[in-house]
């Protein structure tokens, strides 16, 4: 009985797999970090981003690092997820780290989807 060993083969589809999981779990991320995302700050406070950071939310995947890159897109993006101190948000239960929050709770879920996407398709159920 002989084998052959189809490495590059199978590589190439749990690569796939895995991705298209990823980027499913970035629609999840998506869903369960806006609500968090601040509008801005209440009345009487210079600045905050409105609808416009909300609106931002982007899914870029690469499969040349074998990721998918899930972010907020503007300016001030950044400034607000890490921002501390006693900031006074437009809405209760917004603020900062609204995209690590998310990502940190549904970690387990995502590594299962990833897992589960490839084995499927290794076995021939895409």
């Amino acid at each position: 009985m002989t084998m052959r060993w189809n490495g590059a083969e199978a590589e190439a589809i749990a690569l796939a797999a895995g991705m298209k999981a990823l980027t499913l779990a970035a629609e999840l991320i998506k869903r369960d970090s806006t609500p968090l995302t601040p509008k801005g700050r209440r009345r009487g406070r210079r600045g905050g981003p409105g609808g416009t950071l909300r609106r931002s939310y982007a899914i870029t995947p690469s499969a040349s690092e074998k990721a998918v890159y899930a972010t907020y897109n503007t300016p001030y993006a950044r400034r607000w997820h890490e921002a501390t101190g006693n900031i006074n948000w437009s809405e209760p239960g917004t603020g900062s780290k609204y995209l690590e929050k998310p990502l940190t709770d549904r970690a387990a879920d995502i590594r299962r989807l990833v897992t589960k996407a490839q084995v499927e398709a290794l076995r021939g159920r895409r």
